[in-house]
C-alpha cells in the first residue's frame, strides 16, 4: 500500500482558522478593574459585555474579599465574602439578583453571628441572632415577608431563655413575657 501525502487545501485552512476564531471571540473573557497600587480590584468573566460566571474581588492589599456568581449581569448562585483575615464573613445565595435562601454573617473568629432565611430579596422565614462570643441564640423569630410575626425569643448567654414577645401579621407587639 503506497500513502500520498498531500497539502491541506487553502479552503480548509480558511475553515479551521475562522472556527478558532469564532471559538475564541464567543467564550468568556474576562474584565479586570485595578486599584490605583495595581492590584485587581475585582475579576469578571464576561459574554458579551455583561457578567457571566463568575466575579471575585480582592481587598486593596490584594487579600481575597468575595466570590460570585453571576448570569445575564444579575448576581445568580452563592456568594461569599471574606474578613481581611481570610475567614469567611458571609455567605449568600441569589436568584435573579435577589437574595434567595439563608443569609449567614461570621465574626472574624468564624463564629456565626446573624441567620436569616429570604425569600425574593425580602426577609421571609426563621432568623438568629447569635452571642458573638459564644455562637450560641441570643434571639430568634421568624419573618413573614419582611416583617416580623409570630414569636420573637431572647436567650442569655448560657443558652436559656429570657423572654418571649408576640408579634400579629402588622409587626405589632401584642404581648411579651419574661420567663
Amino acid at each position: 500500500m503506497i500513502l500520498v501525502k498531500s497539502k491541506p487545501s487553502i479552503f480548509l485552512l480558511f475553515v479551521y482558522f475562522g472556527l478558532l476564531i469564532i471559538m475564541v471571540s464567543c467564550g468568556p473573557n474576562e474584565e479586570i478593574v485595578y486599584y490605583d497600587n495595581g492590584n485587581p480590584k475585582t475579576v469578571s468573566e464576561m459574554h458579551q459585555g455583561k457578567r457571566e460566571g463568575l466575579t471575585t474581588s480582592y481587598y486593596e492589599n490584594g487579600n481575597l474579599q468575595g466570590k460570585i456568581l453571576y448570569r445575564n449581569d444579575e448576581e445568580n448562585g452563592r456568594a461569599t465574602y471574606y474578613h481581611q483575615n481570610g475567614n469567611v464573613m458571609q455567605e449568600v445565595d441569589f436568584v435573579d439578583g435577589q437574595i434567595h435562601g439563608f443569609l449567614i454573617e461570621y465574626s472574624e473568629d468564624n463564629i456565626e453571628k446573624i441567620l436569616t432565611s429570604f425569600r425574593d430579596g425580602v426577609p421571609h422565614g426563621k432568623f438568629v441572632k447569635f452571642f458573638p462570643s459564644s455562637g450560641k441564640p441570643a434571639m430568634e423569630g421568624i419573618h413573614e415577608e419582611g416583617k416580623m410575626v409570630g414569636t420573637l425569643s431572647y436567650y442569655d448567654r448560657e443558652g436559656r431563655k429570657l423572654r418571649e414577645c408576640y408579634f400579629d401579621k402588622n409587626e405589632i407587639s401584642t404581648s411579651c413575657k419574661d420567663l
